[in-house]
């Protein structure tokens, strides 16, 4: 695999953000379009509170990251340069490693938001609501900080 570049966007407030600040490297996924059940397990609740690995036996990538089983690809990363935009930092990421494991349709949000249960569609919804409050208030903090510089 290419060690091209790729950027990534992650919301500073999300555990993910943690790990990936404090290994410099993270792993992609790409799942397969019915697959809600991973989006449910590592997307309603927050890693902060939950183990979202717990009772699973995750094979590590080459790069060290946990390889999450069913995926149609996954993709080894390691952060080269950072950028912060108050509410997230955009991380240009060098492909460190990869494989295409199966050719299938891919989940979008698209297909996530027009598959999702009525009740998971409202867990969603209120999530990117408190999301957007956040992200709000830090782009504001951020603004502020770098305007009087």
């Amino acid at each position: 695999m290419a060690a091209d570049a790729d950027r990534h966007r992650i919301a500073k407030q999300h555990d993910t953000w943690g790990l990936i600040e404090s290994t410099g490297r993270f792993a992609l996924h790409l799942l397969p379009s019915d697959d809600l059940d991973t989006v449910w397990r590592f997307g309603l609740a927050s890693g902060h509170q939950v183990d979202k690995f717990a009772d699973l036996a995750l094979p590590d990538t080459p790069g060290g990251n946990p390889r999450y089983p069913g995926v149609l690809s996954w993709l080894d990363c390691r952060v080269e340069q950072r950028l912060d935009s108050g509410d997230r930092s955009v991380y240009l990421a060098g492909i460190t490693g990869g494989a295409l494991l199966q050719q299938a349709p891919v989940l979008t949000v698209a297909t996530l938001l027009r598959d999702a249960p009525p009740e998971r569609k409202a867990a969603l919804d209120r999530l990117y609501t408190q999301d957007q409050a956040i992200d709000h208030a830090a782009i504001l903090a951020w603004r502020r900080l770098h305007q009087s510089l």
